[in-house]
């Protein structure tokens, strides 16, 4: 038997203006078995994570590449 789904979630690849994101929501609400489609406003602190996650996968994304670098000058 498998496991059933009740929800899913849509995430955008850029913050859209709420007006500008209609369009979107009435088409998946279109979409055969869809109950209900809601917004997650984007919010400073959302902001602020989400640089911070950027800014700590570009430092670790550097510190793998040096590794890389240093590995094949010593050999």
């Amino acid at each position: 038997m498998t496991d059933r789904t009740l929800s899913l979630v849509v995430t955008l690849d850029n913050e859209m203006r709420t007006d500008d994101v209609d369009p979107l929501i009435h088409a998946i609400q279109m979409i055969k078995g869809v109950n209900s489609v809601s917004i997650n406003v984007f919010s400073g602190s959302d902001h602020i994570n989400a640089y911070a996650y950027k800014q700590k996968w570009i430092s670790e994304f550097a510190k793998q590449l040096f590794d890389i670098i240093r590995k094949e000058q010593s050999s």
